[in-house]
């Protein structure tokens, strides 16, 4: 329902922050008073696609009996994708929970908290009083849905969240046990790398009425050779550098398809970093907007591609080869968020540059789920309701600024 996010090693209050995630999510009140009524807990995944580590962010509600009343409680939830005991990561933690009339509770942590597989999760067990979330919905338009938003900041987390590789692909195909034929050229794998790296095998694997997964073979028609060769050097310890200008868009491609989160967040490591230099032709970020609409499904950093060409020429944007491959709808979404930048621009030109370089708004690190941003105030529309809100009135931060 939301997003990911998360970094490396030790932490302090100074440290470097090195990823944003920042969420919002909608909850029928009638979840949370069927949580309240039967002892039940509610779980939200904050993204599947994560852009800093192999990390699943949940929160959990539930409700907390205290001394004198109920209360609901909520945490935050760190689950490492690696088996590795000494995964770690440093974070902060804000949040703050909404009702129609604009009413609200919100917490903040006082300093960072280190995360571990020994100690999972944080957060506050009297979050809320349960008898006070029933005025949080005495909306006029008789709507009743509670909006959970915030940001989790992540200083720093363990290198054993990609831990060191060293054997290369070529050398471990000896005691394969399933093929990959493209063309005319079979890849001999490893079931247990691939269920590793993707839920798609994962998936595949597990059914029992699979013929492929029976037969031990799997028949790629509309890939090349050379893409899925990267693809499975990516998987296999030792890889060498796979991922460049040239091979991005095959390998997003091949990311989505296959559902390779660890080779995703690599991809939008990339274009962040090919974003974050001085200048980027419009006919570049066109691409990387493309393959972040597209592939990679993170629309803060496709906004950031739009933002890289706003004072650039429509003409030349709409020329860009990209462009035209995009949908209507994405055609469309790309064309209001531009007009949007270009409004910015005219109206305060000597605050153009600093917002591009991070802004009073920031860049977060990571999409939410069912959450879009108007790209002009950092106002969100969340499942067709549109709160005038803005999130950054209630999460300002002086540090978001890209290092």
């Amino acid at each position: 329902m939301a997003s990911v996010s998360s970094g490396h090693g030790g932490g302090n209050g100074s440290a470097e922050i090195k990823y944003y995630l920042k969420f919002a999510i909608n909850i029928p009140y009638s979840d949370v008073k069927r949580m309240l009524e039967t002892d039940t807990r509610l779980l939200y995944s904050l993204k599947d696609c994560s852009r800093a580590g192999r990390v699943n962010w949940k929160l959990k509600l539930y409700q907390h009996q205290g001394t004198d009343q109920s209360y609901l409680a909520l945490y935050l939830k760190f689950e490492p994708q690696v088996c590795t005991d000494g995964v770690s990561c440093n974070t902060e933690f804000s949040v703050r929970l909404t009702g129609p009339d604009n009413r609200s509770v919100e917490r903040q942590s006082s300093s960072p908290r280190q995360f571990s597989k020994a100690d999972d999760s944080w957060g506050w067990s009297q979050f809320a009083a349960t008898d006070e979330l029933g005025s949080f919905v005495s909306a006029p338009d008789g709507s009743e849905v509670l909006r959970l938003s915030g940001v989790i900041k992540i200083y720093e987390s363990s290198k054993l969240l990609y831990p060191r590789r060293r054997h290369n692909f070529t050398r471990a195909q000896n005691g394969a046990d399933f093929r990959i034929q493209v063309g005319q050229v079979t890849f001999h794998v490893h079931r247990t790398v691939l269920v590793l790296n993707s839920d798609y095998f994962a998936a595949l694997f597990s059914r029992q009425d699979s013929e492929v997964a029976r037969s031990g073979l799997m028949t790629l028609l509309d890939e090349k050779v050379q893409d899925v060769h990267l693809m499975l050097q990516f998987m296999y310890p030792g890889y060498s550098r796979v991922l460049e200008e040239s091979t991005l868009l095959p390998l997003s491609s091949l990311a989505s398809k296959f559902q390779l989160h660890s080779l995703t967040w690599s991809c939008l490591q990339f274009v962040d970093t090919q974003l974050s230099s001085e200048s980027v032709e419009p006919e570049k970020a066109m691409k990387y907007y493309f393959i972040c609409i597209r592939w990679l499904r993170c629309p803060d950093l496709a906004e950031q591609c739009v933002r890289s060409v706003s004072g650039q020429p429509w003409a030349r944007v709409k020329a860009a080869p990209h462009f035209r491959q995009l949908d209507e709808p994405e055609r469309a979404a790309f064309l209001e968020a531009f007009l949007d930048f270009k409004e910015d621009r005219r109206r305060a030109p000597s605050a153009a540059a600093p917002a591009e370089a991070g802004g009073e708004n920031g860049d977060f690190d990571g999409a939410s789920a069912e959450t879009e941003s108007d790209g002009k105030t950092g106002q969100v529309k969340m499942n067709g309701v549109h709160s005038d809100h803005s999130e950054d009135e209630v999460f300002r931060d002086s540090a978001d600024e890209r290092s």
